[in-house]
């Protein structure tokens, strides 16, 4: 149901006694909140967001700014925008009820009331990890997901931070949702136990690495490796020739990205290689599984 034309809105008791001060804001955030509760909740949804990581931007597209001249009508207290937030929020799920609801069958509805008793009820937070988590299970390899998951168990903030980036939230959204890497972990792991498909391993070898036991295994060879250069300084380089790495710039140059990422994952790359054979038939394994 939409809003009457100059039907003012009935802000909650809570939030009026916050800007009591400012009539002049009341009445522009009546006018904007109003204008707000007829735009699509995916609109709603990303401004709530916004106000949530970067509440300059949001407020600039809302037309106020934050401020304390309680004589103005276009700013408001940096201590205003969450409750601000709350109550837009608030205002438009009077008018659309399944907004920030996950729709789908009871399955899903489970996971979702845990996540969002798990981030103290916040809808909104609780909404964005769960797209995000539904988007990675739907769409990346289970061997992938296990990568996510465990970067985001992790004691150190650089990893956690990967596996949110990993999983394609900005740097911004990246360093505000750290603080929730263990809810997120839970949700992507049960959403990943209610995939349709389970995966088949073809291979004697386990789909799923290790790769806590992995990474260990490369810092042990990485040691072997600097001693074993300090104690042979005359061993002899089995260099490439240059001039086939010159024939191959892209194609070397994507190999060696690679392999870093691979390393800071704690994946030794040589291990990999030593077993292509296995790798390559779990990957096409999963590539058909992918397409049936």
């Amino acid at each position: 149901m939409l809003l009457k034309a100059r039907e003012p809105l009935r802000f909650r008791n809570k939030f009026v006694k916050l800007i009591e001060k400012s009539p002049k804001l009341i009445s522009k955030l009546n006018q904007v909140i109003f204008l707000l509760c007829l735009r699509p909740e995916k609109y709603v949804e990303n401004l709530l967001w916004s106000l949530t990581i970067n509440p300059e931007d949001a407020l600039l597209k809302m037309g106020l700014s934050i401020g304390t001249n309680y004589q103005s009508e276009n700013e408001i207290p940096e201590e205003m925008i969450i409750p601000l937030r709350n109550e837009i929020r608030y205002q438009y799920k009077l008018k659309h009820s399944s907004f920030l609801e996950v729709k789908g069958p009871k399955e899903l509805q489970e996971p979702f009331k845990v996540l969002k008793a798990e981030v103290q009820s916040d809808d909104l937070i609780a909404k964005k990890i769960w797209d995000a988590a539904i988007t990675i299970v739907a769409e990346k390899q289970e061997f992938e997901i296990d990568r996510i998951t465990y970067l985001l168990s992790s004691k150190k903030e650089a990893n956690v931070y990967g596996g949110l980036r990993t999983m394609n939230f900005s740097s911004q959204e990246a360093n505000f949702l750290k603080d929730y890497a263990q809810q997120i972990v839970k949700v992507v792991k049960a959403l990943s136990q209610l995939e349709k498909a389970p995966i088949k391993v073809i291979s004697t070898k386990c789909v799923r690495v290790d790769f806590e036991k992995v990474g260990q295994q490369y810092e042990k060879e990485n040691q072997a490796d600097q001693k074993e250069e300090q104690n042979e300084p005359q061993k002899q380089s089995t260099a490439i020739a240059e001039d086939t790495i010159k024939a191959n710039l892209r194609l070397f140059a994507t190999f060696l990205d690679s392999c870093k990422n691979l390393r800071q994952l704690g994946i030794n790359p040589e291990e990999i290689l030593k077993n292509e054979q296995d790798v390559r038939q779990t990957l096409n394994s999963l590539q058909e599984l992918k397409q049936a």
